[in-house]
C-alpha cells in the first residue's frame, strides 16, 4: 500500500502525515507512507482542500485531520474493504 500526504506545508499536513505514519505502525500495516508539498501533485489529483490522503492513487480524504482513533479505524476500514475486493482463488 503507498499512502501520500499532500499539502502546501501547512501545520494540518504535518499532523496528518505524523499521524498516518504513527497508525501504520501501530496496526502493523506494510505501506510506504510519503509527504508532498508540492501544489501541483494534489492539484493532478483533482484535490482542491488540503491536507489532502492518497492511498494508492486514490483520494480517499480531504480537507481534515484526523485524531489519531478514527484514523486507526479509517485505514483498517480501508485495507478490509480492499482485501473484500480482492478476488478469490478457486480451489483445485
Amino acid at each position: 500500500m503507498r499512502i501520500k500526504v499532500l499539502g502546501p506545508g501547512c501545520a494540518a499536513c504535518d499532523r496528518l502525515y505524523q499521524t498516518t505514519g504513527r497508525v501504520v505502525e501501530e496496526i502493523g500495516l506494510d505501506a510506504q507512507v510519503e509527504l508532498s508539498h508540492d501544489i501541483a501533485e494534489m492539484l493532478r489529483y483533482g484535490a482542491m482542500f488540503p491536507p489532502v490522503l492518497v492511498v494508492d492513487g486514490k483520494v480517499v480524504l480531504e480537507g481534515r485531520v484526523l485524531a489519531t482513533s478514527h484514523m486507526r479505524e479509517f485505514l483498517t476500514d480501508l485495507v478490509d474493504a480492499a482485501a473484500d475486493a480482492r478476488p478469490t482463488e478457486a480451489a483445485p
